[in-house]
């Protein structure tokens, strides 16, 4: 290892980075390994890698100077898996964000802010109980809310304003709505209605929330 590092330091000064690109999930569930790979791999030789996480809600598990690696997920949470490779050309670098999610698929939410629910029926016998929803991801690209209590005899109006302004609606239970890192959702609106009552709630997001979900 401290043979590489030297070596590396040395390409430094020589070479100017270029880019690579880290196959693999890129969300792992609390407990479970996940496996990464080079994409395109060009190394000058088998031990010419170093993977490094950036992060303490994971580990890394096999041997660090090889073309591929295994991720375990160890608590919820955000980490940045790295890589550095020597090649003819010269040094290769890249990252992955990852997130580690628990046992439900839910991930841990740290820059989304509620703004709270206001009851529209000034009923004191409202039956709504909804506090907050969980955005879980299908897919890159794809989160699904899904309320923290789910009852079937609520009616929701979804509605998602997204960073240029944009409105995407939806009456699911649980909606599936797409976002990009550069055009991420803002905020969601929803009104939760049952056979005595309607509830509105909203949810605020920050500008860099979806470039790291």
């Amino acid at each position: 290892m401290k043979k590489i590092l030297t070596v590396f330091s040395a390409m430094l000064f020589t070479s100017a980075f270029s880019q690579c690109v880290i196959n693999g999930n890129s969300e792992i569930r609390m407990g479970t390994t996940s496996n990464y790979t080079i994409q395109n791999n060009q190394s000058q030789c088998g031990n010419c890698h170093l993977w490094e996480n950036k992060g303490s809600v994971a580990s890394l598990n096999g041997d660090v100077r090889k073309s591929s690696i295994r991720v375990r997920g160890n608590t919820p949470g955000t980490m940045t898996l790295q890589h550095t490779a020597l090649t003819l050309q010269g040094v290769t670098e890249c990252s992955k964000t990852i997130n580690i999610v628990d046992g439900t698929g839910i991930r841990v939410n740290s820059n989304a802010s509620s703004t709270g629910v206001s009851n529209s029926n000034a009923s004191s016998n409202c039956d709504i109980v909804f506090d907050n929803y969980v955005e879980v991801k299908n897919s890159d690209g794809l989160v699904s809310f899904r309320p923290e209590v789910q009852n079937s005899r609520y009616k929701y109006e979804w509605t998602a304003t997204y960073a240029n302004g944009e409105q995407k609606t939806s009456t699911a239970d649980i909606p599936n709505f797409s976002y990009t890192g550069d055009n991420g959702i803002s905020s969601v609106a929803v009104k939760i209605t049952s056979p005595s009552c309607i509830k509105n709630f909203n949810k605020k997001y920050n500008s860099t929330y979806w470039k790291t979900f």
